[in-house]
């Protein structure tokens, strides 16, 4: 009982640290963003390299009025300071940002009700981290909404990665609500709540037994290990993955959402193309589109056609797609 106090105030203490930060300008973000590239400076390609470079001297005159006109034997001395700095800012960028990583665990932690809350933030950071690098200042999306799927990315890998059983969902959704209460209920009585109590609650008589191996205890990051002198997370690789095919044409939504929003497209066309690719989340038919407008299907699909092939055009312009790995070509079909 007093190691779970103690945890409940190291918690308490790392959220009153870290989820109250002021939020950044548009501007200062920016700033921030072009500057902490150059944190990655030594892990990425020759391309990358000196585009980041570039961000860099965009926002600090100073340095590119020092930079440019350095000898070729400075130089190096120079870029290195400059890197320095942009660890420094990228760390401070990553803490300021704990409180988007805070707030999304918060509003997981019943979805997740096996992960403790410090698990979920810990994972998260990765998620966060791994944003900022993956980043690209060229599209102009907002940092937090990139981020959050990020996170959110992570927190699902770690989900999947505690749980060997997989159930089907009605199932999952009638166990997570039950879980939700037994966990309350503990929190209260410290006791388990007994097989009747599962049973008022909506568990059938013959799924006891399933519901006990759902809810089956998961191991803490901070739980201490076999191995002495270890905690369970001190074991754990944390380089960064990449994400599942799921999160990438997730981002990929976004970015094609943001381009249509600022394409010369006209209001009624880029409705008819969120309507039937489903950016409202249910997709629709030329027909039910077309009767909604008070036009014949063969009008909206004009319309369509030419909204596409503006957007398209765009896309080409941009090089869009470039090295997306997971992502097939195929965005729009007719």
């Amino acid at each position: 009982m007093k190691n779970k106090q103690l945890s409940d105030n190291c918690l308490s203490d790392f959220i009153n640290n870290n989820a109250y930060h002021r939020i950044y300008s548009k501007e200062e973000e920016r700033y921030l963003l072009k500057t902490l590239k150059l944190a990655f400076y030594d892990d990425v390609s020759d391309e990358l390299k000196e585009e980041y470079l570039n961000y860099y001297m965009e926002v600090h005159p100073v340095f590119a009025s020092k930079y440019q006109e350095a000898s070729e034997k400075d130089k190096p001395k120079l870029l290195a300071k400059a890197i320095e700095r942009a660890i420094i800012v990228k760390e401070e960028f990553i803490k300021h940002n704990l409180r988007l990583v805070i707030s999304l665990a918060k509003s997981y932690q019943h979805t997740y009700y096996y992960l403790e809350l410090m698990d979920l933030i810990q994972v998260g950071s990765l998620g966060l981290t791994v944003a900022i690098e993956k980043f690209e200042i060229s599209k102009n999306l907002k940092f937090s909404t990139y981020a959050a799927y990020w996170i959110k990315a992570y927190f699902s890998r770690m989900a999947i990665s505690e749980r060997p059983v997989r159930f089907p969902q009605n199932k999952v959704f009638l166990y997570n609500k039950v879980a939700i209460k037994a966990r309350s209920y503990y929190n209260q009585t410290l006791e388990n709540p007994t097989d009747e109590m599962l049973i008022e609650w909506g568990i059938p008589p013959k799924n006891i037994d399933e519901y006990n191996l759902y809810k089956a205890s998961f191991s803490s990051l901070n739980e201490p290990a076999i191995i002495e002198g270890n905690e369970i997370g001190d074991l754990i690789e944390s380089e960064a993955q990449p994400v599942d095919e799921m999160i990438e044409n997730k981002l990929m939504t976004l970015e094609i959402l943001n381009l249509l929003e600022n394409s010369n497209i006209t209001k009624e066309e880029k409705e008819i193309i969120k309507r039937q690719y489903g950016f409202y989340e249910e997709v629709e038919s030329l027909k039910t589109i077309a009767d909604s407008l008070g036009q014949t299907p063969e009008q909206v699909r004009i319309k369509r056609n030419k909204a596409l092939k503006i957007l398209k055009n765009e896309m080409r312009k941009i090089d869009f797609f470039g090295d997306r790995q997971f992502i097939k070509k195929k965005v729009f079909k007719k």
